[in-house]
């Protein structure tokens, strides 16, 4: 209703707001058409630009090439020491189990065997006895020594090649080795055989002793140490009267005797 009593604009004012509203719309043509432009670069600033950069980046590459080799060479140089430092290390432990192995071997018990025979009366006359004699050479006591003597007789002549010297067990044995203790430079009976004279006499033959020996020593971490002997008699030539105390001399067999790695390639 007070819209419609409104007087609409006279031609005045009508003219007068036109003019207040063009300058604003002009302002915005101008703002659009007066927006600068970047200036165009310069060539010769923009050759000298990329060049300074190709410059710093050789540069660049070749520090870095340079710590790469620096890296290589103090690498190499390391693992060199290191190789030098180990074979130091090496040789010092091996020169210290030579050390060791030497004063092992030099002070260690030694064990052999010798066979003892001679004439002596028995409960029926006489009789032919065999023993073994153990003896340490060693400057030390022998750890759980263990022995053991074998005998075969009447033979007609020598044994074989095949021959593979077991144990055996005279009557009462058991089975059962001889266990002795060895003092260094100690020495001591072992197992004796009895052969009686009659029969030496009479049967005319080969007599074979053969035993051994398994004994440690007192250092830790030493293997088992063992010994073999082997003696021939032959009694072909032994005269009636056998009243000697040491009768027919014995020979060291062709095989079996031997000591710690050599009775292993037997």
């Amino acid at each position: 209703m007070t819209s419609e009593n409104q007087n609409p604009p006279s031609g005045e004012q009508q003219a007068a707001y036109e003019h207040t509203e063009t300058p604003t719309q002009i302002g915005h043509a101008a703002t659009a058409t007066t927006e600068l432009e970047p200036p165009p670069s310069n060539p010769k600033c923009k050759n000298a630009c990329q060049e300074k950069k190709h410059w710093l980046d050789y540069v660049t590459f070749g520090m870095e090439f340079l710590g790469l080799v620096v890296l290589c060479v103090y690498a190499a140089y390391t693992i060199k020491i290191y190789c030098a430092n180990n074979i130091s290390a090496n040789a010092a432990k091996s020169a210290a189990d030579t050390a060791i192995d030497a004063l092992h071997n030099g002070q260690r018990a030694f064990v052999n065997g010798t066979l003892d025979r001679g004439v002596v009366d028995g409960s029926d006359g006489k009789v032919w006895r065999v023993r073994v004699f153990w003896r340490n050479d060693g400057d030390t006591p022998t750890r759980t020594l263990i022995t053991h003597l074998n005998f075969s007789g009447m033979r007609n002549q020598s044994l074989p090649d095949e021959f593979t010297f077991p144990d055996t067990w005279q009557k009462g044995e058991g089975n059962n080795p001889l266990h002795l203790d060895l003092v260094a430079k100690g020495r001591a009976s072992g197992m004796e055989v009895f052969i009686p004279v009659s029969i030496v006499q009479k049967i005319r033959t080969y007599y074979y002793f053969w035993g051994w020996a398994r004994y440690h020593d007192v250092f830790d971490g030493t293997p088992e140490h063992i010994v073999h002997f082997c003696a021939e008699a032959n009694t072909t030539t032994v005269p009636s009267t056998l009243t000697s105390v040491r009768v027919t001399p014995m020979d060291a067999c062709l095989k079996y005797n031997c000591a710690d790695e050599s009775c292993k390639q037997q």
